[in-house]
């Protein structure tokens, strides 16, 4: 309670959009059209994400919602449900979305009556009179008997309190509703919005978003995965270069560039795998997908950390590297709309963005990169990537001959994953091997010898990454999961202790 008491004889109404369902319904439905890849339905996107909401009805003449799949607040659920079992009558309500509106009734149960007419600023007299149970053009719910009188089918004449209603709906959309009905139960985004909803003798109640805007924005661009763009700094260790300020400087800044662009990359993916996110245990945690961040907010910073990074490295960074930085972005979009359903096409193209990472370094840097960096790094990365598809399949709980959302894999996949992967991080300490044993190598290394003690410790970091995948330890990112691991940083420091033995 947030300060009046509840009347349990007012009908409430209940608002799909903003208020029952977190996330903006048509910006699920321009999800959607990238669910269902066309030229047509591309263009679309492309318009959609310039224009808005001006292509609104384009997006809905070509899309449909699942229920089931849609971003409920769990929160309301439970609130409704209470009151369901209380006897009270609720009623869902849609001007937008009416069809959407009777299949979300009767997938959640919870609905005595469905209405198209009471959104959109109505006063609470005309609300009480807007419920004749009638969906234009969508029929009725509950359905109604063949020949009856859709008026008397739970029509107006069956709200009790006179013609009193309560309304739960956004505060930012339905403000003038839940400021004049007979009882409003308001669902805010922000501090801001609480505390105006609270001071409103009409609101009973205020669903408040657990988190601030700002720790969700935090937890969307995913800062915890900028880690792997320290892969800029590795030409600088290889060539010995480490401690040359500018080129460090240099190296930073390709850091700073790559980590706003992989933030871009992370917003704009979620976007496009919401309805799969919903179906996966964790990843329906994340901020989009949970209806924690507004779809379009999440799209407006994809667009700003964009614009930042080509901003930065057009500055302060040669232009090849820009180069690499829209190779790199073409490459994830590619991934993030088409590639990541291709069974082992998604493997390599994970991959290659790993090494992008390394070339992006060497370029912004002037360092050339030597073969033997380069074939280990795919070696390397292409195992990493197949022990992360592996461990998505061991922690999906599809059927036999089931393909994975948003992946082409099956379970039955599994052992042939598991081989490829193994075989790659073998061939990636193949490649050590041979450097080691290569003129090159007397270049840069007074006791190359040492180099050789690399190989075992490789192998016993990669070979522990399959065991814990293997065991449904590790989780679905193995490069995340090194960050944090015990074992990954005591292997980390003898390789370079080996490092620095083969240099002095």
């Amino acid at each position: 309670m947030e300060g009046n008491s509840e009347r349990t004889d007012l009908t409430l109404l209940v608002a799909l959009e903003g208020g029952l369902t977190a996330g903006d319904l048509f910006w699920e439905k321009a999800a959607a059209l990238a669910r269902a890849p066309s030229p047509w339905n591309l263009g679309l996107l492309a318009r959609t994400l310039i224009r808005g909401k001006k292509e609104a009805a384009a997006v809905e003449r070509r899309t449909s919602l699942a229920p089931e799949h849609l971003a409920y607040r769990q929160e309301v659920l439970d609130f409704l449900q209470v009151k369901k079992n209380a006897g009270r009558r609720l009623v869902l309500v849609s001007r937008e979305n009416p069809k959407l509106a009777e299949q979300v009734a009767q997938h959640l149960g919870l609905f005595d009556e469905v209405s198209a007419q009471a959104v959109g600023g109505a006063s609470p007299a005309a609300l009480a009179g807007s419920l004749p149970g009638v969906l234009p053009g969508a029929g009725t719910y509950p359905p109604a008997e063949p020949g009856a009188d859709p008026i008397a089918h739970g029509g107006a004449g069956a709200l009790p309190g006179a013609g009193g209603v309560a309304y739960l709906g956004s505060w930012e959309r339905d403000r003038s509703i839940l400021e004049s009905a007979q009882e409003g139960y308001a669902v805010v985004s922000s501090a801001e919005e609480a505390g105006l909803a609270r001071a409103c003798p009409r609101v009973v109640r205020v669903f408040a978003p657990t988190a601030t805007a700002g720790k969700r924005t935090l937890q969307a661009i995913r800062v915890h995965q900028w880690l792997k763009n320290a892969l800029v700094f590795v030409p600088l260790v290889t060539a010995h270069r480490l401690t040359e300020a500018g080129t460090l400087l240099t190296a930073l800044l390709g850091f700073i560039c790559l980590s706003l662009v992989a933030s871009s990359v992370y917003l704009f993916n979620d976007f496009l795998d919401l309805e799969a996110d919903r179906q996966h245990p964790r990843k329906r945690l994340r901020p989009m997908a949970a209806g924690e961040m507004p779809i379009a907010v999440g799209l407006q910073w994809a667009g700003v950390f964009l614009a930042a990074a080509v901003g930065l490295g057009f500055l302060f960074l040669p232009w090849r590297f820009l180069g690499v930085l829209v190779l790199y972005v073409a490459a994830a979009w590619m991934y993030s709309l088409w590639l990541k359903r291709l069974v082992l096409i998604d493997v390599l193209t994970l991959a290659s963005l790993y090494t992008i990472r390394i070339v992006a370094g060497g370029v912004a840097t002037a360092i050339p990169l030597s073969f033997w960096l380069l074939a280990f790094s795919m070696f390397l990365f292409t195992s990493l990537a197949f022990v992360k598809r592996y461990a998505e399949l061991a922690q999906w709980n599809g059927h036999a001959g089931q393909t994975m959302p948003r992946r082409g894999y099956l379970r039955e996949d599994l052992s042939a994953v598991q081989i490829m992967g193994i075989t790659c991080g073998v061939l990636a300490v193949l490649v050590v091997a041979l450097y080691v044993n290569s003129a090159d190598v007397l270049a840069l290394y007074r006791h190359p010898k040492a180099l050789w003690l690399f190989c075992p410790v490789l192998l016993y970091w990669i070979f522990r990454m399959w065991v814990l995948a293997g065991r449904g330890e590790l989780p679905q990112d193995p490069v995340v999961y090194a960050a944090t691991d015990r074992h990954s940083w005591i292997a980390a420091l003898v390789l370079v202790l080996i490092l620095l033995l083969a240099t002095e």
